[in-house]
């Protein structure tokens, strides 16, 4: 068995803070890790990491070709409403794909185990699982069913729940930073992160280049400082409670084609945008709805 996941994700419980429980995730052999109830064991004494071990899980479970399959032969004799309803309990519980209520209308996040962000999947392609796990038994009124139980399944989430604090961000190598104290700490899955920065923290690190890049384009202290105002306010996204915009005026070649290049790759793991006033502004503008999930515009 390729033991690559297994590797993997006792590194990240390890980058979490707690040795032993990666070490007894190195320790498994073949047979327990198969096991489901190894893994569970381990997660039982250790609920703060549950996400991790069931990262592990997923991982191999793909690896083994079972790519977390739906198990419809457990209910076998039952009717065809109650499978559908285990079958958006299982899309819930399972693969971690949750209803989302915004201004009376459904939309679905999915959870990332590994970057540690929910972020929207199309109801296109969800409402072809039933097909693909249930097979013949997906009815048009099996379809219903399902559809039904899971747009209004009881774990619905609001969408003006998710996001971290704002006063934390998650970073790309999965810890939360609280800006407030400048500690760490591992992420999970109820935070309910829907963004990350593409940087890690290093306590010491120095930004010389960056620095001197913004020194040489930016020639006010004024001008720095209002640069540096606004960055900070993107890290509180979703909140939108400063209310503040940046524009950014110059001649040709003063580096602010090359300001907005460097603020996209900061933000590249997250959802950012690049429509203009007109588009944002138009009556009917169907564009306006791509803002809800870009950090940046």
């Amino acid at each position: 068995m390729n033991v690559e996941p297994q590797e993997y994700w006792a590194e990240e419980i390890s980058k979490a803070g707690n040795q032993n429980l990666a070490e007894n995730i190195r320790n498994l052999n073949e047979e327990q890790l198969q096991d489901d109830s190894y893994l569970d064991a381990l997660k039982d004494m250790a609920p703060e990491h549950a996400d991790l071990i069931e990262g592990l899980k997923d991982d191999l479970k793909a690896e083994s070709g079972e790519s977390a399959q739906f198990p419809v032969s457990q209910y076998q004799g039952e009717d065809k409403t109650t499978i559908a309803q285990e079958l958006a309990n299982w899309l819930v519980d399972e693969k971690c794909i949750k209803p989302v209520v915004l201004d009376g209308s459904t939309l679905f996040y999915e959870y990332d185990r590994s970057s540690k962000v929910w972020s929207q999947k199309d109801w296109e392609i969800i409402q072809k699982i039933p097909s693909k796990h249930v097979q013949s038994q997906a009815t048009t009124h099996f379809l219903n069913q399902f559809r039904q139980s899971f747009k209004h399944h009881h774990k619905i989430m609001h969408f003006e729940d998710l996001g971290l604090d704002s006063s934390e961000v998650l970073l790309k190598d999965g810890q939360i930073l609280d800006m407030d104290d400048m500690e760490t700490r591992p992420a999970k899955m109820d935070d309910k992160a829907i963004n990350c920065v593409n940087a890690s923290y290093q306590e010491d690190a120095e930004p010389n280049r960056i620095k001197q890049f913004l020194e040489r384009t930016i020639d006010t202290e004024d001008g720095l400082k209002t640069l540096q105002e606004y960055l900070g306010y993107t890290l509180t996204w979703p909140s939108t409670k400063y209310e503040k915009a940046l524009l950014i005026l110059g001649n040709t070649d003063t580096g602010k084609s090359t300001l907005l290049e460097l603020l996209e790759k900061f933000f590249e793991r997250s959802e950012t945008t690049n429509m203009s006033f007109p588009d944002i502004g138009m009556e009917r503008s169907f564009h306006v709805g791509r803002l809800k999930d870009s950090v940046v515009n």
